[in-house]
């Protein structure tokens, strides 16, 4: 019964996801930076009015890598139950690749080459590295992985190794989750996260920006 009715969710998720457009999906996965490791990570499923911090970060991870943009708090909060709702973060990522919103970002023109290269640069902000991108091209050629589930592995590896790649994904997930918090537009959040790295410095530097220019849109809507 329990799995007839997980795949009753999932159902509805992916027709909820079609006729919204994808207004409220989101996450990735990333690369080991050329080491060919691949750890997957667990995901905790709480309460949606408690959800851990775990879940929250990797769903809104999942989004940035996945759309390139800072989650919408609504879509965030959505996909944050659904995951406590016993929903897999696999299945988010093939849900997020579903969505119209996906598709734009990634066509499916693209080759397998080509869609690793622009997970590198939209996720970790570099081309790939030799090593790394024929591991994951290999993995999607040999069908071990697909479109669907690559961002996530790209993900779980990034973190597995302590790679500045999965650094700069937990620094511009941070910088995300705190201007959602803090109450900015996602939208104008979005357009500081090129300026992260690695550095930690950097985050703090964003907010500094993302501040201000909130500031100085009140002041010219005033």
């Amino acid at each position: 019964m329990r799995n007839i009715t997980l795949a009753l969710l999932v159902s509805v998720l992916t027709i909820f996801l079609s006729a919204c457009g994808n207004t409220e999906t989101g996450l990735i996965t990333n690369d080991n930076t050329g080491t060919g490791s691949n750890t997957s990570k667990s995901v905790n499923a709480t309460n949606a009015s408690v959800a851990s911090p775990s879940s929250q970060t990797q769903i809104a991870q999942l989004y940035i890598a996945s759309f390139n943009r800072v989650p919408d708090a609504d879509g965030l909060a959505f996909w944050v139950n659904s995951v406590a709702n016993g929903v897999s973060l696999e299945q988010v990522a093939q849900s997020f690749t579903n969505s119209t919103e996906y598709k734009s970002t990634y066509s499916a023109s693209l080759t397998n080459s080509e869609y690793v290269e622009k997970i590198y640069l939209n996720v970790f902000g570099r081309p790939s590295d030799a090593g790394g991108k024929a591991y994951w091209v290999g993995l999607l050629d040999n069908r071990t992985l697909t479109w669907g589930t690559i961002m996530q592995a790209m993900l779980d590896a990034a973190h597995s190794n302590g790679s500045s790649d999965g650094i700069r994904l937990d620094n511009i997930t941070s910088f995300g989750l705190w201007a959602l918090s803090s109450g900015y537009d996602p939208n104008l959040a979005t357009q500081y996260l090129s300026t992260i790295t690695s550095d930690t410095a950097t985050v703090a530097n964003a907010k500094t920006l993302l501040g201000n220019s909130s500031a100085n849109l009140s002041i010219s809507v005033s």
